[in-house]
């Protein structure tokens, strides 16, 4: 699992056995899989493709995929009058939300109902996700699609957890690398741990310094966008 996380940009989980029953068969298991996958999919790109009254800022997702950690995610689709308490309730007991391995880092939320969406549901839904899972920081997106969505509440949560690779990288303060970056003497076998798509090139060593880490990262400089 190491070596897919490597070499991935973003990785998520879904477990298998918190989706199937004991008598289902492997056709059964994977049929649910593929559809649950396809669910989230499909409802997240609905929210950066066609985006309701709260946007999702695409750029700050790409930094999310990119740095934090491993993820994991859920969907539901209500309805009636309680129908926002009860996505909450559903999401929080969920079994692909409550098997994270580490704290949460970032939480990502979609509401995705029709023009009967009120401010209210949507104020329901991100206090209840954020207080159950807490995390760093919460995101939230709407979409209103009446054709789609009418009279029902859809919402796709992703969970972001804490990344452990991503700690071991950053420099400490005073630009001091971290021992994961930094290399013996001219030691030129194998790349450090973490190197990626590139873990069998040989890294450029000088002066006990990777130099084909960005000079920005072996300094230790932060770069203001």
């Amino acid at each position: 699992m190491s070596m897919i996380e490597d070499a991935a940009n973003a990785t998520f989980f879904l477990p298998l056995d918190k989706l199937i029953a004991e008598t289902d068969n492997m056709a059964e298991a994977m049929r649910r899989a593929v559809d649950t996958v396809a669910s989230g999919v499909t409802l997240f790109w609905r929210l950066v493709e066609k985006p309701g009254y709260i946007r999702l800022d695409v750029e700050r997702l790409r930094h999310l995929l990119a740095n934090a950690g491993r993820g994991r995610f859920a969907t539901v689709t209500t309805q009636g009058p309680g129908r926002a308490a009860e996505a909450v309730d559903r999401l929080i007991h969920s079994d692909l939300l409550a098997a994270a391995s580490g704290p949460v880092s970032a939480l990502v939320c979609g509401v995705l109902a029709g023009d009967d969406l009120l401010l209210s549901e949507v104020g329901r839904v991100a206090d209840g996700l954020r207080g159950a899972f807490g995390g760093l920081s919460f995101d939230l997106a709407t979409v209103n699609d009446e054709a789609t969505f009418s009279g029902r509440l859809s919402v796709v949560a992703l969970l972001f957890e804490a990344s452990a690779r991503k700690a071991t990288e950053t420099p400490a303060v005073g630009g001091v690398m971290s021992p994961r970056r930094r290399r013996g003497k001219g030691a030129l076998a194998t790349g450090p741990v973490g190197r990626g798509r590139f873990k069998n090139a040989e890294p450029t060593i000088w002066h006990d310094e990777d130099l084909d880490v960005p000079t920005f990262i072996r300094k230790g400089l932060s770069l203001d966008f």
